[in-house]
């Protein structure tokens, strides 16, 4: 594994290796750099420097050892390159190394990890999930939305995002939003947060409204029980990037949310994460096409079901100890 990362990242080696300390560092096994020289290719097995320049070719010396010997010297280094490219920071790592002095110290090794969270089936603990609820008579679509709630459940087996219309023209009757809580305290403080997506299983639904649902942010009153009033406490800012529509919205299968780095900063690495489930046009205040009672909606199972919870798979990476990176 060690080998092949070599020509994958050959330039951040050779970066390293012409600096000054890097040719110190290099010369362990008795090889000779002088600081004038370029070293121009490392491989496991071997150094290549270039000494001079002769009547128009180039004089370079090969260094080889057995049992290669430079796999063990840079593959932390090349190891730590490798979980940055993964981790989808190694622009960010390249652009110190190219543009700065560099040299070792001692900074914490990257390991991959992944949480998986669901919310607390009924009676709570630490997290909820449930629906939070307007209802009201022929409203228009902004009273609907903005109007207080004047329900919730908690105990259900789903929650619920839908709208109702009623019998007068573009009047509605009912408008639900889900309240999803994780708790991610058990990431730590000393966790870094890759990526993370949140899913719900889907129970039903029905496309009369071409609705499209998204994950929003939510401020419930309480982390272990929802009450009315928390029906305007979910937010407008999408926290991921593609919608899901109600056509697409699978009743056999997890439908799959990825955060954006909205949604990715506002999972706490010590506390509780606060998410809503609701309808794209709820939260831009978008009435859909009107027609006469009429329910559109994308229902999911909630934790309260005891199988296909809701669930949020955070991607991190903790530090252990070890010398590693190469910065300034």
């Amino acid at each position: 594994m060690i080998r092949n990362l070599f020509p994958r990242y050959q330039k951040e080696i050779l970066t390293f290796c012409n600096t000054d300390f890097g040719k110190e560092w290099l010369q362990d096994k008795g090889e000779k750099i002088e600081t004038g020289d370029q070293v121009i290719k490392i491989s496991p097995d071997g150094v290549h420097v270039l000494k001079d320049l002769q009547d128009g070719k180039l004089v370079v010396q090969a260094t080889f050892y057995p049992r290669s010997p430079y796999i063990n010297k840079f593959d932390q280094m090349l190891e730590s390159l490798r979980v940055a490219e993964e981790a989808k920071f190694l622009p960010q790592v390249q652009k110190e190394i190219y543009s700065k002095p560099i040299y070792f110290y001692t900074h914490p090794f990257i390991y991959f990890d992944s949480l998986t969270v669901n919310p607390n089936a009924n009676p709570e603990s630490t997290s909820v999930d449930g629906t939070v609820t307007r209802n009201g008579t022929n409203e228009s679509f902004s009273t609907i939305r903005s109007g207080a709630g004047t329900s919730s459940t908690d105990s259900s087996t789903t929650f619920i995002g839908n709208l109702s219309s009623g019998n007068s023209s573009n009047g509605w009757n009912e408008l639900d939003r889900g309240i999803i809580l994780f708790d991610t305290s058990s990431l730590t403080a000393q966790a870094t947060k890759v990526s993370a997506v949140l899913s719900l299983y889907g129970q039903s639904k029905n496309d009369v409204f071409n609705l499209s649902w998204n994950i929003y942010t939510s401020t419930p009153a309480s982390n272990t029980a929802l009450v009315s009033s928390d029906y305007g406490q979910t937010g407008t800012t999408a926290q991921c990037d593609t919608a899901i529509s109600t056509a697409s919205f699978s009743t056999s299968a997890y439908n799959n949310w990825t955060l954006n780095s909205t949604g990715l900063g506002n999972v706490s690495l010590t506390s509780v994460s606060k998410f809503s489930y609701k309808s794209v046009s709820d939260a831009t205040n978008s009435s859909p096409t009107w027609s006469s009672l009429a329910d559109g909606y994308a229902i999911p199972y909630s934790s309260d079901n005891g199988s296909n919870k809701p669930k949020l798979v955070v991607t991190y990476t903790l530090p252990s100890g070890g010398t590693l990176l190469f910065f300034r």
